[in-house]
């Protein structure tokens, strides 16, 4: 059967995925138009959705339903031209659907970062949902690095305190706080009180949690568990480094600082994506990965872009790590906060043989199963006519 080999792909500059996903979809020969979202309405402008439906029938493939926050128009324009579109929510998809209120969501073939969420969609009336996690760009997180001015230190942490435009988000919203307390204990012992597990606690069925708000609560509780994870993560991570080195920092954080910032840190403003990134997790010996509690068996991008650039990945015990061999996961993998010493211990005993050996199993498989090209040949796949 025919694919489509046209891909609109909406795109305000501003977000990631992008770059990498028009570079993977070309790659397997389709032509890929990138346009800001606002242009597509513009009946003036070339790149308006009329215009460039003139050239064909073509995939409209929205992340996290960015240009199609009202779809039920967009669809009828892409279906009188015979194309399509698709949403990957790469996001938790409640809180994207939070601000959809038009149904015809239900008939978008969905993709997913997070496998749990694929079931409680399909309940909600999704009439098409599939697994599609994150992946590698060798082509950018392979390439040459940007010179590094100082010494790193022997944790790098990049990241910001909280998703942009979060305070409006929650506006109004409460997490109880007998189940605030529950959860920071939980994070203590290292058990993960995520985004399920508040929707439990809570009493809530996830299928009905569109449409309105309700599924708020939960994401609310959940990203108020980022923020004391992350703490205590950074906070051991700092002394876990300053064991490997005599003086200067034991880490290096890049991006928000905690509001009580442990000893041993160094900060720096947040960085370039694409020019710095790549060199900071290469020249660092370890960079930490803290995955939201907002995807409840999901990854996030570190868990591919250390191990490109030719780090190493310490990461939590997300179940979404069940995507990668238990032989690769296991010896960089911490239960909870307080593991991360010992974790780092156990990894500064290996020989540098062992650490290039790990680095080099992990790129093998990324660039075998997990790249950005796997990804858009599988939607490629499911949503050919």
């Amino acid at each position: 059967m025919s694919t489509l080999s046209r891909i609109i792909l909406p795109d305000n500059g501003k977000n990631l995925m992008r770059r990498e996903l028009a570079a993977a979809f070309e790659a397997l020969g389709c032509t890929v138009t990138r346009v800001a979202p606002e242009r597509l309405d513009d009946l003036a402008d070339p790149f308006c959705l009329g215009r460039l439906l003139e050239a064909g029938s073509c995939l409209l493939l929205s992340i996290n339903f960015q240009a199609l926050e009202r779809p039920r128009p967009r669809l009828a324009s892409l279906a009188k031209a015979g194309s399509t579109a698709a949403a990957w929510c790469v996001d938790n998809p409640w809180n994207v659907l939070s601000g959809v209120r038009d149904p015809s969501w239900k008939t978008v073939p969905l993709f997913v970062a997070d496998k749990s969420f694929v079931q409680p969609l399909r309940r909600a009336g999704a009439e098409k949902v599939f697994h599609l996690p994150l992946a590698a760009c060798p082509d950018l997180f392979g390439a040459a690095e940007v010179p590094e001015p100082l010494t790193p230190a022997p944790i790098a942490f990049v990241g910001r305190l909280a998703f942009p435009g979060k305070e409006a988000f929650f506006a109004g919203i409460e997490a109880p706080a007998a189940m605030l307390r529950e959860a920071e204990a939980h994070i203590k012992r290292g058990v993960r009180p995520d985004f399920d597990w508040w929707s439990r606690r809570l009493g809530l069925d996830p299928s009905g949690f569109w449409p309105g708000k309700q599924a708020r609560v939960p994401a609310l509780g959940a990203e108020t568990g980022n923020l004391r994870l992350r703490e205590h993560c950074l906070a051991q991570a700092a002394k876990a480094g300053a064991a490997c080195t005599d003086d200067g920092p034991g880490l290096d954080i890049y991006g928000d600082a905690p509001a009580e910032p442990p000893a041993g840190v160094r900060f720096f403003p947040a960085v370039d994506y694409y020019s710095r990134l790549p060199g900071i997790y290469r020249r660092a010996c370890y960079s930490l990965c803290c995955t939201s509690l907002l995807l409840p068996h999901g990854l996030n991008q570190r868990h591919f872009d250390v191990w490109t650039a030719g780090g190493v990945c310490l990461t939590d015990n997300t179940p979404g790590l069940d995507l990668f061999p238990p032989e690769l996961t296991r010896p960089v993998t911490f239960q909870g906060p307080a593991d991360l010493p010992r974790l780092v211990e156990s990894l500064e005993k290996l020989p540098e043989h062992g650490r290039s050996a790990l680095i080099r199993d992990w790129q093998a498989l990324l660039q075998e199963r997990h790249t950005y090209r796997h990804r858009a040949a599988y939607i490629l796949e499911q949503t050919r006519p």
